[in-house]
């Protein structure tokens, strides 16, 4: 197996970053940073201490949940883009079996023509009252054939 299956474990990969216990991280850390970034924002009392902890909670929440969803929205555009290639493809494919199609209609017209020049010509030969034509075509047909044996057939 020269090249390993790198979709189930690109799938397994990303669960694992999906675990609780890196979601966990990754919120304790946007939290960390939010506080960092906030600051106290003039808290002086318990309840503004709570206040302000509570707005650095909500911006971490909101944060991760929009890093989720972009990350959800590049799954998406990559699935998108994935059908658009498989959309192309099956276009150009159908166009060239349209194309076959065609092409296999003229032949087949073609042919119909040529068939009906033939049974024309054997109607006609058939029609023919002179036994003696109809028996040296035979006979000659009978001559081809063994001919085109011994070519074909005999080394």
């Amino acid at each position: 197996n020269f090249c390993p299956p790198v979709p189930p474990r690109l799938h397994t990969l990303k669960s694992s970053m999906n675990s609780p216990a890196i979601t966990e991280k990754l919120r304790a850390d946007e939290l960390a940073l939010a506080r960092t970034r906030g600051g106290d924002l003039g808290a002086r009392s318990k309840e503004e201490h709570a206040n302000t902890d509570f707005i650095h909670t909500q911006q971490a929440d909101a944060t991760m949940m929009m890093r989720q969803q972009d990350e959800a929205l590049t799954d998406l555009d990559s699935a998108v883009d994935r059908v658009g290639n498989l959309a192309s493809t099956i276009n150009v494919e159908l166009s060239a079996q349209n194309k076959m199609i065609d092409e296999l209609g003229e032949d087949l017209d073609e042919a119909e023509a040529r068939m009906g020049l033939v049974m024309g010509k054997l109607s006609k030969l058939l029609k023919t009252k002179d036994g003696c034509q109809l028996w040296t075509i035979i006979m000659l047909t009978l001559v081809l054939l063994v001919l085109c044996f011994l070519v074909f057939y005999i080394p």
